[in-house]
């Protein structure tokens, strides 16, 4: 089964991105083979974490935006009709938050959609959803709370 986890962005390290990542090393665990396609992507941030699952990025822009218009729904639209292109050839699609639901929602590729949405919640699990808030605490002695 050809597997994608489409998430809007890996470029910075937040909870929603570390958590599908984390999914989709699970999945790789589990005889499946993921890949990720996002529409933006920092390999320094993310390479290591995702330990060779492949990742395919869409382009945000194109000059053929335009056509649409330089509204929201205009970006939005273009933005979809090119991430349904690099999904078509998969058989599952899992979708991870904002805008990537709606994008997947309205494209029309033969995979079976899921949509998930994954933001923790930022004050009970604060290590996990903030790691690099976290490592500057620490850095600065740890001043706990009020620090973070």
């Amino acid at each position: 089964m050809k597997l994608a986890i489409f998430h809007p962005a890996f470029e910075s390290v937040g909870g929603a991105e570390i958590l599908a990542a984390t999914q989709a090393g699970i999945l790789r665990d589990q005889g499946f083979q993921p890949e990720i396609v996002t529409l933006g992507y920092d390999p320094a941030k993310w390479a290591p974490r995702l330990e060779g699952i492949p990742v395919q990025l869409v382009a945000k822009r194109h000059w053929t935006d335009l056509i649409s218009g330089w509204g929201r729904m205009g970006k939005l639209t273009q933005r979809g009709m090119r991430a349904a292109a690099a999904l078509a050839d998969y058989d599952t699609v899992l979708a991870h938050n904002w805008p990537t639901n709606a994008m997947l929602g309205a494209a029309a590729i033969r995979a079976r959609k899921i949509w998930q949405c994954n933001e923790p919640p930022r004050g009970i699990h604060r290590r996990e959803a903030n790691p690099v808030l976290t490592a500057r605490v620490e850095a600065t002695g740890g001043r706990g709370q009020d620090e973070a």
